[in-house]
């Protein structure tokens, strides 16, 4: 999925179309949302990752959902995303 911006607030910029979810873009979305979220773990990316996905599994299991096969769905979008 691409989304995109028109920026306007740079003259050499102004009117281009700018992504706004680039991979990198998408990583420090998600670290800032772990981090308030786990304030505990003090910003270890490490510790943030393992307490996402150990909580991704309890929320798998309370709506009975594999969560093998979702990460294996989501692992082919992040192949996607990376060849762009």
């Amino acid at each position: 999925m691409t989304n995109s911006k028109i920026r306007n607030n740079s003259d050499d910029l102004q009117g281009q179309i700018v992504p706004n979810n680039t991979p990198a873009i998408q990583a420090d979305r998600i670290l800032d949302a772990l981090t308030a979220l786990y304030p505990d773990a003090t910003g270890h990316v490490v510790d943030l990752m393992e307490y996402a996905l150990c909580d991704l599994r309890h929320l798998a299991d309370q709506h009975v959902i594999c969560f093998g096969s979702t990460d294996q769905r989501g692992y082919r979008t992040y192949l996607q995303e990376k060849a762009q």
